[in-house]
């Protein structure tokens, strides 16, 4: 996860003076998001 994360922000810093990518940046942020929110509820539960 640390080197998707590694990626995902070197991938933001090229292109964020990009005004062309604003869209996908705003997928990514959704895809990123989705993801995270996916790990917590996945995590496996204490009470488990």
């Amino acid at each position: 996860m640390k080197l998707f994360t590694m990626l995902y922000l070197d991938e933001r810093k090229k292109s964020m003076h990009n005004a062309q990518t604003a869209n996908f940046r705003a997928q990514i942020d959704l895809c990123v998001g989705c993801i995270l929110s996916l790990q917590t509820a996945c995590a496996p539960k204490p009470s488990a």
